[in-house]
């Protein structure tokens, strides 16, 4: 939660889902993301899983101008 309160963009890449998936974890990406007021991006970087979802995300944040970003950090 430290670097949300610089109040810019931040993307979460929640790596090794294959693991979390192995040992029965149950992660719920949106209500994270809600949690967070971030894009949460589930990956498993050995399986090119979600690594295009994550480019795609990096891709529109950074398009945006910073002041126009639109995540409302701890308003």
């Amino acid at each position: 939660t430290q670097l949300l309160e610089y109040k810019i963009p931040i993307i979460v890449a929640l790596t090794m889902m294959d693991s979390a998936a192995r040992s029965e974890t149950q992660i719920d990406i949106e209500k994270l993301s809600g949690f967070l007021k971030v894009p949460v991006i589930p990956v498993t970087a050995s399986r090119k899983q979600g690594l295009t979802e994550l480019s795609e995300a990096i891709l529109k944040v950074a398009a945006k101008p910073f002041e126009s970003a639109d995540y409302p950090f701890f308003t």
